[in-house]
């Protein structure tokens, strides 16, 4: 599946409420919940890889 169709899917399932997603045919669901899941998978790997070298310094990032 092409990434802007991947994004498309998952932009429409964070923003999307369960009982508009519950009516969805079921391919369409299926889509949509894996594009949503790989989409929130993807963006907290990247989350901790940005804070981790923050949290390896200790203390310190509290103190200043």
């Amino acid at each position: 599946m092409p990434a802007a169709r991947m994004a498309a899917l998952a932009r429409y399932g964070l923003g999307s409420k369960a009982p508009t997603s519950r009516d969805l045919e079921e391919s369409r669901k299926t889509a949509t919940m894996l594009a949503t899941v790989r989409h929130l998978e993807t963006a907290s790997v990247d989350d901790a890889l940005d804070v981790g070298p923050r949290v390896a310094r200790g203390p310190t990032l509290l103190m200043g």
